[in-house]
């Protein structure tokens, strides 16, 4: 197994961890990032959460997720999601 496989591993392994709630990455130069999949509220933005996070390394990147996580759910409650109209393709 390369060290390609051994990312690739890691990065899904993050992605599963937080149920699709973050995307991650790693760069052309090997640094790690990630991507929250769903829009954060201004009071969300207000108390320091992030759309997206970079590191060195995987530990480094789920642990920044971490603390988003647990940022996040100390904020107010989240408005329920508004169903998207349906769209004739």
């Amino acid at each position: 197994m390369g060290a390609h496989d051994i990312g690739d591993d890691a990065v899904a392994s993050i992605e599963a961890a937080y149920d699709g709630r973050w995307r991650a990455w790693i760069s052309d130069i090997g640094r790690w990032w990630a991507a929250r999949t769903d829009p954060l509220t201004a009071a969300e933005l207000g108390i320091g959460c992030l759309p997206f996070l970079g590191a060195d390394n995987p530990d480094e990147l789920t642990r920044l997720i971490n603390d988003q996580e647990e940022l996040r759910a100390s904020a107010a409650p989240r408005p329920p999601a508004r169903p998207r109209p349906a769209t004739d393709a």
